[in-house]
């Protein structure tokens, strides 16, 4: 059964002169099955960078060939570090009660508070996504993935982009000074609050439809393609696909090439049903690999993005 993170903190959209920049790399795409192989954090107080935290960790299984080869890490380099359980307390005294940044921050976030359960210790800090404020403070680009933030806002490429936690920081302050430019947060929320004012949404309601003019086409899902597998917990596939339609999401039944999300249902009972992944969730992974934009997430991680 999927994770309820009762105790995770909040996306604030906003900026902070003090944070601590957080980048998490794992052996999968979902919580079910990956495991953390990497932790890496940068501590800033007024945007200048003040100390780090950098620990490979002992995954407890094999890392496959497709994650050596997109983030360099080898079985070798993790054979003899420590497991998640002993790195969990200090890296959560680094942190402290710091404000957390990052690029799709979520996936790091809940990887780390899926990790740390099993310890009983919560990871609670609020958290500033980047990939949140890109979509509402440089709408025109085609899609906001890390580098095609890094080739727009041309900063220098002189590091791992994928994996960089300098990257992450650098595209933070580089919408931190455009945000001063053009107030772009503060229209949003003025904008947003007036739509809520004249009609709210109630996404219960399977049979809702919104306006064209009432869809907040700043969220992450307006005009992407999106797919669900498996068996779902907290709602049916059409509750799901009703309230991501109302966010000018497009419904798919297949996973095709025009995919953007694959929503992940029950993993376990996938697991039980196919011995492993489901056909759609294989295809996702594949697609993945030869270069797609397809970007998995689970029926958790969406319904939090639905509503932030």
């Amino acid at each position: 059964m999927a994770v309820i993170r009762k105790n995770k903190g909040n996306s604030i959209l906003e900026f902070r002169k003090d944070y601590t920049i957080l980048n998490v790399s794992t052996t999968d795409f979902d919580y079910f099955y990956g495991k953390i192989i990497r932790i890496q954090a940068k501590k800033y107080r007024d945007f200048n960078l003040v100390s780090e935290f950098d620990q490979f960790i002992n995954p407890g299984e094999s890392i496959n060939p497709y994650i050596t080869q997109n983030t360099g890490i080898t079985n070798e380099m993790v054979q003899d570090m420590p497991l998640i359980h002993t790195i969990a307390p200090e890296f959560l005294n680094y942190i402290k009660d710091d404000i957390i940044v990052g690029h799709n921050i979520n996936f790091d976030i809940n990887f780390l508070y899926d990790s740390f359960i099993d310890s009983n210790i919560n990871i609670s800090n609020d958290f500033i996504d980047t990939l949140r404020l890109s979509r509402i403070i440089v709408r025109d680009l085609s899609n906001h993935k890390l580098n095609t933030l890094v080739d727009y806002f041309n900063i220098n490429d002189s590091f791992n982009r994928t994996f960089s936690t300098e990257y992450r920081n650098k595209i933070y302050l580089e919408l931190y000074k455009t945000n001063i430019r053009e107030n772009s947060i503060n229209n949003y929320l003025q904008a947003k609050k007036k739509k809520q004012c004249s009609k709210s949404t109630d996404f219960s309601l399977i049979r809702s439809k919104l306006n064209n003019e009432d869809i907040d086409d700043s969220n992450l899902f307006f005009g992407k393609h999106v797919c669900i597998t498996g068996k779902l917990i907290y709602s049916t596939k059409a509750e799901l696909y009703q309230a991501l339609a109302n966010l000018g999401a497009k419904i798919q039944n297949n996973v095709t090439k025009d995919t953007d999300y694959l929503i992940l249902g029950d993993l376990n009972y996938q697991h039980q049903i196919y011995g492993t992944k489901s056909i759609k969730h294989l295809k996702g992974e594949k697609m993945i690999r030869e270069v797609s934009n397809l970007e998995i997430l689970t029926e958790v991680s969406t319904r939090e993005l639905i509503n932030s």
